[in-house]
């Protein structure tokens, strides 16, 4: 079975592994949220009780390089990439906004997919498409992604 890795909105969809065409992932790094026992008082307790352990969001660093058969989809590949980050923000923000970004992941020989809300993706250093490297080989610099999302568990 084949690795998914994928950012969507139902609509638009950027894969993170690409294949000969797009972003091929470089490395992934996660830093997991800690867990958090929230207690409340009792009056028929002496004290506070245990009430419910609750998880904050993961947050997961892509490095990305993207290499496409041409600039124009090169240019295209960039623009899902932005429209999925900027609707990732506005789901949460804009009573308007009805699809959210979900992130799906499944390893080489898993058999069920895992999908988990997107809260924020975060581009650092967004390659230019002047750049030598761009305008010779119709491949980018490699970009660093931060995706903010919920535990698969939650």
């Amino acid at each position: 079975m084949a690795r998914v890795l994928t950012l969507s909105d139902g609509t638009t969809t950027a894969d993170l592994f690409g294949g000969s065409s797009g972003f091929a992932l470089r490395s992934h790094r996660t830093m997991w949220p800690e867990a958090r026992l929230e207690e409340t008082f009792s009056p028929l307790a002496d004290g506070s009780v245990p009430r419910e352990l609750s998880f904050g969001n993961v947050i997961e660093s892509y490095t990305l390089r993207q290499l496409e058969t041409s600039h124009d989809n090169a240019a295209a590949t960039m623009q899902k990439l932005a429209a999925l980050a900027e609707n990732a923000t506005r789901f949460h923000k804009r009573p308007s906004m009805t699809a959210p970004v979900y992130i799906t992941e499944k390893a080489k020989n898993e058999t069920g997919t895992r999908y988990s809300l997107v809260y924020q993706i975060v581009v650092s250093d967004w390659p230019g498409v002047f750049e030598r490297v761009f305008e010779n080989f119709n491949a980018m610099p490699e970009i660093e992604i931060q995706v903010v999302r919920r535990p698969y568990w939650s």
